[in-house]
């Protein structure tokens, strides 16, 4: 008699657990972002105000992330706080 899968004694379960899942993601962007960043190495150059400054793009684009980020956490907070007075 095979014991059942259910059982303890049964054979592993062979389903993809939560932490194989996230680890498969990390990997996923860990790639995309690798392959952002080879993609993107190139100098642009940007006007602020009166100066110009010379950059690589995905440092740019990583600035930019990071200020939207920033901003969408800072308006989060306000809208929060507006709400539970």
């Amino acid at each position: 008699m095979q014991p059942d899968k259910a059982s303890p004694g049964g054979a592993p379960h062979t389903f993809l657990t939560r932490t194989k899942i996230k680890i498969m993601v990390l990997l996923l962007v860990a790639a995309l972002i690798a392959i952002m960043i080879y993609q993107n190495r190139g100098q642009v150059e940007t006007t602020i105000l009166f100066t110009t400054i010379s950059m690589p793009r995905v440092l740019f684009v990583s600035i930019w992330l990071f200020l939207g980020f920033v901003i969408g956490s800072m308006t989060r907070g306000i809208f929060r706080r507006r709400r539970r007075t």
